[in-house]
């Protein structure tokens, strides 16, 4: 900066002496030194600029890599480590689904459902071995079946929890056929336990279009 203020006291004091006689030097000096200092505002200002740019710049570089490092160590982390977005387990996705692949079943009074193909278990809280789900996150659930049933007259089927019935599927007899559908929501605290069954009488189950299930709506 300091050479470019030297380089124009030189190239206007030249202008001055190249004036001649005819010109006011009082007010052609004059001239000279608002020139002057409106070049050195002007050197000022563009090497202030160019300090900010550069300044700004540091800081996006500074923060980029503060991201980059974040990303690495994400990466590097296991994955069953991580932490999601949101760690609060209230917020986890839980769901479960069976179906039956055996052509017909026989199901005993208050015999636990217990359909042998799980096609979904988000949450791992239904226990295929008994055939009971257990909530693993307090919360609002779904819980559905569609059962039919072969050559049993009339059809019922119960969901229960803890022990009591809280929901019941009823069938209406067509020749051999008996169709029980069962949609039931309910509250449920982790630990509590749900199933399906029979509430009485054998029932003979139609495997091709039997299944149930269930799926938490709302986490509390």
């Amino acid at each position: 900066m300091e050479k470019v203020i030297i380089c124009s006291i030189v190239a206007l004091i030249s202008l001055v002496l190249a004036a001649g006689s005819g010109l006011d030097k009082s007010s052609t000096l004059e001239s000279v030194i608002a020139r002057l200092a409106f070049n050195d505002r002007t050197t000022r200002s563009k090497t202030l600029e160019s300090s900010q740019d550069k300044r700004d710049g540091e800081n996006i570089n500074a923060r980029l890599e503060a991201v980059e490092r974040q990303l690495l160590a994400f990466k590097s982390t296991p994955l069953e480590r991580r932490t999601p977005c949101t760690s609060n387990r209230s917020h986890e996705f839980v769901s479960f689904q069976v179906k039956l692949t055996q052509h017909i079943k026989i199901v005993q009074k208050h015999e636990v459902l217990k359909f042998d193909k799980v096609t979904d278990n988000k949450g791992r809280g239904y226990h295929a071995s008994s055939g009971i789900f257990e909530a693993p996150v307090s919360g609002t659930y779904l819980f559905w079946a569609n059962i039919l049933g072969y050559n049993n007259g009339y059809l019922n089927i119960a969901l229960i929890k803890e022990g009591v019935v809280i929901g019941m599927g009823f069938g209406t007899y067509e020749t051999k056929y008996s169709v029980a559908p069962l949609t039931f929501l309910t509250d449920m605290n982790e630990g509590e336990k749900v199933w399906f069954t029979k509430p009485d009488g054998t029932v003979h189950i139609c495997g091709r279009f039997s299944n149930y299930g269930g799926v938490l709506l709302h986490a509390a």
